[in-house]
């Protein structure tokens, strides 16, 4: 939710979401025993979770989010000032997200448009690997906004430092 993915501008619901988490999940021979890890997901359960999500929403292009952002011309004056407000000057993905979220007036609100290829069921049209590449992209850019970070090296130590705090809290084993 910090990183924008789940509501506007993705359009990506929260039943989505869980669809992804359930799906992602390996098989846990006996639910009631083993309670945790039928509740919790692995290194490699999350991988495809990611993949998943991405499959699903299948972010436009950098080619057509550029072309939209050159339609707009006040989409493009917002995204030249997002440059030094994101994970990396240059990232079309945050960017684009970044337009989407400053949120233009209700009238003009925009969501990501769903390419035919997204959702679960259809057949993909793109190499799953851009997808999640601009999905990981998505989300550092959200993170970085949120812990208010000027990139992604800037969101690593922030990251730590929440860790090391909540190991001296005891909050963390």
């Amino acid at each position: 939710e910090d990183s924008k993915l789940i509501g506007y501008p993705s359009g990506f619901s929260q039943r989505e979401a869980n669809l992804c988490f359930c799906w992602s999940r390996m098989l846990v021979v006996d639910e009631v025993a083993d309670g945790t890890r039928n509740c919790s997901i692995s290194f490699v359960d999350y991988l495809e979770a990611i993949g998943r999500v991405a499959d699903h929403i299948s972010p436009p292009t950098s080619q057509e989010m550029e072309a939209t952002m050159a339609q707009h011309s006040q989409w493009g004056n917002i995204a030249a000032s997002l440059e030094h407000a994101g994970p990396r000057s240059g990232n079309v993905t945050w960017s684009y997200i970044g337009v989407l979220l400053r949120n233009l007036g209700v009238s003009e609100r925009k969501y990501i448009t769903q390419r035919a290829s997204g959702g679960f069921l259809t057949n993909k049209t793109r190499p799953l690997e851009d997808k999640i590449l601009q999905i990981v992209e998505w989300v550092v850019g959200g993170l970085c906004s949120h812990f208010q970070v000027a990139d992604e090296y800037g969101l690593i130590s922030t990251l730590d430092k929440l860790r090391d705090f909540r190991k001296a809290s005891g909050l963390v084993m």
